[in-house]
């Protein structure tokens, strides 16, 4: 059992109190000081996969590594697995992706699949380190890693079952990027003050050759080629042609046609949405027709760490230089406002949104990152939680809807980084509760006694049961009343839920057991 000093116990019980809606923790991860990688760490790792459940990675001391996945509740948080050394030296790089984890134990890459609680080798896959990844709409995935000075290109399918090195496809630099379409893949340089040697990938023909070539083969004067970005069919080009004029162009890879298009400066988020694609930028946001390729620019001053969200046929983005604020686009006339009341704060870097139960969420900060609702009857933003206070360190919180579960994660100072979920994690629907009134018992941070009201204990002693849940909903023991109380004393550190039963009375309990 985890051992925590009564300040920081004392804390959470505080704080859980304190909030707009009750939080759960789902988990505690973490020992020590919240200063380290501790707990789910500063930044939040983690995303839902193919089965719908939410994986992520935690630390019990800041440095042995370790999966968890959890369904929202309580009972369904659970490690997978973790590193076998307690200094944490067994794991190299990790990487998520939809159906698991890619993990570099001890120089040879393995596979965490979703629903398995062991790693697999991955046939065929380099002993190198991987340098970018990237996944296409058609599910699969490409990425380079370095070897002798050059960049070498590989694809694999959804399950990593096939992994096929490509070759060589860019000099090695750190700010060389690959995208993978459903036609392909491209690699280039993003540093306009490098050379570039851009090429892409055919599927079709299995075939890697210069960008260059490639566009010159669709009719497209090329002289100096600047920027590419590679989604679903459409692969998007900017470039000076051969007269030194600056051109952008879209090219439908399925077909092969192509057609102008005003080009997108580093895309943040491409959402599909009917037959059109909202593309948005470090400073626009664009809508693009897949059917005729034609498009209009929305708005101008999208922000360039912005989350982005389709909600009830709207999309949502962060927009504003000195004040971020929201931008609501109404995708059935294009008309857009920015919603009332919608601050983002100094958390914009960090922010996030979410749809959870037709209510709309996010994330903002100052002096505290803080978990909203967006009341569209009233313009109004409303505050439902605090997640951590701003210490100067850059946090980044998990939001997330898991099997019908709002899951955040918080760090209350002095506490680590944990994962909750709003409300009580399905821990009180395991006890099976009926018509239990809430008693409030004293004290409810406690060494030994715990002592009931004398107004719930109004008859014989010996007519009252206690009986003591675990935070998972086990049940530790039954007890008997003691002169209105019970002696908790042998029960291990850690938080407890209780019902006191008599022959006509019910009453529930909750109190924090320290030593």
């Amino acid at each position: 059992m985890l051992r925590f000093s009564f300040l920081s116990i004392l804390f959470i019980f505080i704080a859980q109190l304190s909030t707009a809606q009750e939080t759960t923790i789902l988990a505690t991860i973490g020992e020590g000081s919240p200063v380290n990688a501790a707990g789910v760490g500063q930044t939040f790792f983690g995303q839902k996969m193919s089965d719908g459940l939410l994986y992520f990675r935690g630390s019990s001391n800041g440095l042995r590594n370790s999966i968890w996945r959890t369904d929202g509740t309580v009972a369904g948080t659970n490690r997978v697995l973790q590193e076998e050394s307690e200094f944490g030296s067994d794991w190299g790089q990790i990487i998520i992706y939809e159906d698991g984890f890619l993990i570099d134990e001890d120089n040879v890459w393995k596979r965490l699949a979703t629903g398995s609680n062991q790693l697999v080798d991955i046939p065929n896959m380099p002993d190198e380190n991987i340098e970018k990844f990237s996944q296409a709409t058609n599910g699969t995935y490409y990425f380079t890693t370095e070897r002798n000075d050059q960049l070498i290109l590989f694809k694999a399918d959804a399950g990593f079952e096939n992994v096929t090195e490509i070759g060589e496809a860019h000099p090695e630099s750190f700010t060389v990027l690959v995208e993978g379409g459903n036609y392909g893949a491209i690699v280039f340089n993003d540093n306009s003050f490098q050379d570039n040697f851009p090429k892409i990938y055919l599927e079709a023909t299995n075939e890697l050759m210069d960008l260059l070539v490639y566009l010159e083969s669709l009719g497209l004067s090329v002289g100096d080629f600047t920027r590419a970005t590679l989604y679903d069919d459409f692969l998007f080009v900017s470039y000076r042609d051969n007269n030194n004029f600056f051109t952008d162009k879209v090219i439908d890879m399925s077909t092969n046609e192509v057609a102008d298009f005003d080009f997108i400066r580093e895309p943040q988020h491409i959402l599909p949405y009917q037959d059109d694609l909202l593309i948005v930028s470090n400073n626009a946001l664009i809508r693009f027709n897949t059917q005729d390729l034609t498009f209009i620019e929305v708005y101008d001053s999208t922000y360039p760490f912005s989350p982005s969200l389709i909600f009830q046929d709207k999309l949502y983005v962060e927009v504003g230089n000195s004040t971020i604020s929201i931008l609501e686009l109404d995708l059935a006339d294009n008309t857009t406002r920015l919603l009332p009341d919608s601050n983002i704060g100094d958390f914009f870097y960090n922010s996030k949104f979410l749809e959870y139960e037709n209510e709309f969420y996010y994330i903002s900060g100052d002096q505290h990152q803080l978990l909203n609702k967006y009341d569209f009857g009233n313009n109004a933003s409303i505050v439902i939680d605090t997640l951590s206070t701003n210490t100067g360190a850059t946090v980044e919180h998990a939001l997330e809807d898991v099997e019908g579960n709002l899951v955040i994660s918080r760090r209350p100072e002095p506490i680590p980084h944990e994962l909750y979920v709003l409300g009580d994690g399905g821990v009180m629907s395991s006890i099976e509760e009926e018509s239990h009134k809430t008693l409030d018992i004293y004290p409810s941070i406690t060494q030994q006694n715990i002592f009931f009201p004398a107004d719930a204990v109004d008859g014989f002693i010996s007519d009252y049961e206690v009986i003591i849940f675990t935070s998972e909903g086990k049940i530790v023991s039954n007890f008997s009343l003691l002169d209105n109380g019970i002696n908790v004393g042998n029960l291990p550190q850690d938080s407890y839920y209780g019902i006191l039963n008599s022959i006509d009375k019910s009453f529930n309990f909750r109190f924090i057991k320290i030593d």
